[in-house]
């Protein structure tokens, strides 16, 4: 029996939560190809095999194993749990019972890392109490406040058939009062041992989470001395992460700027421990310090998903640490790079599951609106109209995106003096509303199907965008003053660039009105701290322009100079006496500790990795290679034999598709888990060519499979893959699961566009301020 057999049959956690018992020699006769033979629930979980990867926190955790790798790995797994990468702690304590199935704390690390996941986290708490009477006094103590915490430590409830009925997850008094306990159990463990800084970790964490429920409030301060006592023992202990948590306001956050100096090197492999930093400084109005730190984690995620074959977007937090980034370089006035990377974040993979144009919090849903953003603030009305026909800022399905770029095309008109061209624009929109009340009558008819919610807010946006074009129409024709207090209220303008507006009227007391309160607290920001500089200049007033201008100069270190609102400063740098470039040189804080080269985390951004080469042969004995596919892109579909319907539905609905793939310049290859003989039987009527369009291979070692991670090394079966190479060899899309793709059309038209995209540069300078 393999490891991984074995783990199966040792993680049947409870009849109600985990299917039948798996052996080498059998599988569940109710399981599909490809899903966990251990239920639903852990279709979702890692599929891989861990590793010891480093850098994931300096903590001691003994617990109770013959083996020093299994020791490793749990350490490596709570690690993993202090900086929120729950997926892979729970591989890391998956890996580790994988290798000693009687570790009874392998168990309770899985259940930590689905606290937010009550079914599984109950049935993993089960399993540990089960191994619980081999475990030390202090992780029994551990094991029964979980328990506790899910009431796996009760006789199960069963139903008339003897099957185990799962506990429902606790709500309102029941929850509180058992989130209370919990704390209560980790307080008693610290009493009993008060060396333990994991438990006092785990319990700043709880009380955090608590306070931020509504379940108790707790003194900031009282948690604080916890935190003290943890990094009187251990300085660079991974607990920082809980103190930013535990002061992250813009009147605490001064308190705790050494953690957020030590944070990132605390656990310097995981990219959420770097992002915390960011956030610290960003309250501080540092925002060349928070790029630094948005940037060190973006690396960080990078590194490990070109390692670890996964793509963008598949990681918890990834777009949302690259559109920080994005903010935080427009906020120092770094607008190119700025650029670079959301349209970056636009050209990455897409999927159906993890990202899409109308899936919000995505890389291209965040792309496109830090973009647009970006280009508006800074005045980029040629660039926007450059950009409004490419896959940048496309037409989408999604109305509401529609809306908003007719807006951005109207508005860079009408600031470029083409009143014609906005006036088209205002049309457009009208059209555009027409649709959408079309879509609510008829529903689908008109296009994809649109819920009330969408159809809100883009009705919401039309309107907002049509006010708004018509008050830069009317503001063209002469009617400034109303026109200006029209376009005001469509909160679609900043006060700063209306008071550049109210400025080019001639009503100067309101521009300055306007740039001061865009002014107000946004220190450290630089295009409202510039645009006020301008309008004070404009307005004679040299002493409070120079004041406000020295301050600008303070962040200037890395501004591009060519932006419309630095240029216009060139007057009043030469009277000050500077040349040209004004910027002063950046100089490193002293609270930031010790930098690193960015360069050594990781790239700057993501590229497609190198698909590992095969040469296989079909069931009539014709050999196939990747190599024959050099110069040309190939779909690669990993399927599980000819015995797995869902993988023949998965054929059949890529066969008719073939022809648009081959008109696309795109070849079809499908390797399964067949041997030569079984493809031959199932084909000897007629060829694989013949019948699918595209050569079925055979891998019945599964080697492949392994190479491609189309595989479950916990439970020794293969998985469904399906990955687009490029002419050169990159993996530039890839979907592993415990189903098939099925959306060839959503692929085929992805292929095309990732095809299109630009190779990214192997590595760029970037760093933040601190390189």
């Amino acid at each position: 029996m393999t490891i991984g057999r074995l783990l199966l049959a040792l993680l049947s956690l409870c009849p109600g939560l985990l299917a039948q018992e798996a052996t080498s020699e059998t599988t569940p006769p109710d399981v599909l190809e490809g899903h966990s033979y251990h239920g639903e629930a852990f279709n979702e979980g890692p599929r891989q095999k861990a590793y010891l990867m480093g850098n994931t926190g300096n903590i001691s955790f003994p617990i109770t194993t013959t083996s020093p790798k299994v020791q490793a790995l749990f350490v490596q797994g709570v690690g993993q749990l202090h900086g929120f990468w729950y997926f892979e702690a729970e591989r890391s304590f998956r890996q580790a019972a994988a290798i000693e199935p009687e570790c009874a704390m392998a168990y309770w690390g899985m259940a930590m890392a689905n606290l937010n996941n009550h079914d599984r986290a109950y049935g993993f708490a089960r399993k540990a109490v089960e191994h619980r009477e081999a475990a030390s006094p202090r992780e029994q103590l551990y094991i029964d406040a979980l328990a506790k915490l899910y009431e796996a430590d009760q006789e199960p409830k069963l139903d008339d058939d003897g099957k185990e009925i799962m506990p429902e997850s606790p709500k309102g008094d029941d929850r509180k009062k058992r989130a209370r306990q919990w704390v209560k159990d980790l307080e008693q463990i610290i009493f009993e041992y008060p060396d333990d800084l994991e438990a006092k970790a785990i319990l700043v964490n709880e009380i955090w989470m608590n306070t931020r429920k509504g379940i108790e409030i707790s003194s900031k301060q009282a948690n604080q001395a916890l935190l003290d006592a943890i990094f009187a023992a251990n300085p660079m202990h991974p607990a920082h992460h809980y103190r930013i948590h535990l002061w992250d306001a813009k009147d605490t956050a001064k308190w705790v700027t050494d953690s957020a100096a030590k944070i990132g090197p605390a656990s310097p492999g995981i990219a959420h421990m770097w992002h915390m930093g960011g956030h610290i400084w960003a309250r501080l109005d540092r925002h060349d310090d928070a790029a630094w730190q948005q940037e060190a984690s973006a690396r960080t995620d990078h590194a490990f998903m070109m390692r670890d074959w996964v793509m963008p977007d598949q990681i918890h937090n990834f777009s949302h640490n690259n559109e920080w980034l994005t903010r935080s370089l427009r906020h120092v006035g770094r607008v190119g790079e700025a650029i670079d990377l959301a349209m970056n974040m636009i050209e990455l993979p897409r999927h159906p599951k993890y990202n899409t144009l109308a899936k919000r919090g995505g890389s291209t849903s965040y792309g496109r609106q830090r973009l647009l953003e970006l280009l508006h603030m800074y005045e980029q009305w040629d660039r926007i109209l450059e950009l409004a026909d490419t896959m940048y800022l496309e037409p989408t399905d999604v109305l509401e995106q529609r809306a908003m770029r007719r807006w951005s095309m109207g508005r860079a008109h009408f600031e470029k003096g083409d009143v014609d061209a906005g006036r088209g624009q205002i049309a457009a929109l009208e059209r555009l509303g027409a649709e959408a009340k079309a879509r609510r009558v008829i529903g689908t008819v008109l296009g994809p199907k649109t819920t009330k919610r969408e159809l809100d807010q883009a009705d919401k946006m039309i309107g907002r965008a049509i006010d708004a074009l018509d008050a830069y129409d009317r503001y063209a024709a002469g009617e400034a003053e109303k026109s200006l207090e029209d376009l005001e209220k469509t909160r679609l303008v900043g006060k700063d660039h209306l008071a550049r507006l109210y400025l080019e009227a001639g009503l100067k007391e309101k521009a300055k009105e306007l740039a001061e309160k865009a002014a107000e607290d946004q220190d450290g920001i630089a295009y409202p701290l510039a645009n006020l500089t301008w309008v004070l200049h404009e307005l004679s007033e040299a002493e409070a322009a120079q004041e406000k201008f020295e301050a600008l100069r303070k962040i200037s270190a890395r501004f591009d100079m060519e932006m419309p609102v630095f240029e216009r400063l060139a007057p009043l740098a030469k009277a000050a006496g500077h040349g040209e470039d004004w910027r002063v040189a950046y100089v490193m804080p002293d609270d930031v500790g010790d930098r690193i080269d960015l360069t050594e985390i990781g790239p700057v951004r993501w590229s497609p990795i190198q698909a590992p080469a095969w040469t296989l042969k079909d069931g009539f004995h014709q050999t196939t290679s990747l190599a024959d596919y050099r110069g040309k892109p190939v779909v690669v579909i990993f399927f599980l034999g000819f015995g797995c319907v869902h993988c023949i539905d998965q054929l059949n609905a890529f066969q008719p598709a073939a022809e648009k793939f081959a008109a696309a310049g795109i070849d079809l290859v499908a390797i399964g888990t067949d041997g030569q003989e079984q493809l031959f039987e199932s084909q000897k009527e007629d060829s694989a060519k013949e019948r699918f369009g595209f050569p079925i291979l055979a891998n019945p070692e599964m080697d492949v499979f392994k190479q491609y991670r189309a595989y479950d090394d916990f439970e020794d079966q293969p998985l469904h893959g399906t990955f687009l190479i490029d002419g050169q060899g990159r993996v530039r899309w890839m979907d592993v699961s415990y189903e098939p793709f099925m959306d060839h059309q959503f692929l085929l038209q992805e292929s095309k566009r990732l095809l299109a995209v630009p190779m990214p540069v192997t590595e760029a300078s970037g760093g933040g301020g601190g390189q």
